[in-house]
């Protein structure tokens, strides 16, 4: 799984950097700075990513970037809706990482969760809740547990597995794919011990 999800961000940055490219002839010497663009995700029309802290669109054709969300504090995560009209992402405005939804002409984020402990957002459901996973309730810091969420807020529901992360689900809504562990941040190379992230279906 990491190295399938990397090799899927490194394909992502790449759209993103031929879609940033200028003209050789306008700018020769300009060296874009690859590594410094993080989480791309895209959609129909546009390519979303994070760039120093801040959540960036670009038309999936190519053109400029422009800055979507760029308050004080951290974004990450920018996940377009089905639709592609809305971008949820984790943002830690408040001393602490919640998920924040914000349509994608830009805008002011709403907040969508309000309980402590740390949220990592992997994405949306074909209906338009949001998945996440949270250790506020499990005890263990290393094992959260999966929670979906209404984009416009109200209160969570656990799905039915006792602790995972990276969950997406179905069309049909019949399956859940997951990893019992999230290690894509942590910096073990070929790492095959028992923290290894495989990826479950339930």
């Amino acid at each position: 799984m990491p190295f399938l999800a990397r090799s899927i961000q490194n394909l992502m940055l790449s759209l993103v950097l031929a879609a940033l490219l200028v003209p050789p002839s306008v700018a020769a010497d300009i060296v874009p700075e690859a590594g410094m663009l993080r989480y791309p995700h895209v959609s129909q029309t546009h390519i979303t990513f994070v760039y120093a802290n801040d959540i960036w669109t670009v038309p999936r054709k190519g053109g400029v970037a422009s800055p979507l969300a760029s308050p004080p504090g951290q974004e990450v995560n920018p996940r377009f809706s089905p639709d592609g009209t809305q971008i949820a992402f984790v943002g830690n405005y408040d001393g602490q990482r919640d998920i924040y939804v914000m349509p994608v002409g830009g805008g002011i984020p709403q907040r969508v969760t309000y309980h402590p402990g740390g949220k990592n957002f992997t994405g949306w459901t074909h209906d338009g809740r949001l998945i996440y996973s949270s250790n506020f309730r499990s005890g263990i810091q290393r094992a959260p547990q999966l929670y979906t969420i209404d984009a416009d807020g109200g209160l969570f529901e656990q799905l039915p597995v006792p602790y995972g992360d990276a969950g997406a689900i179905s069309p049909d809504g019949q399956w859940l794919a997951y990893t019992p562990h999230n290690r894509d941040r942590r910096t073990w190379k070929r790492y095959r011990g028992g923290f290894a992230s495989n990826i479950w279906l339930f």
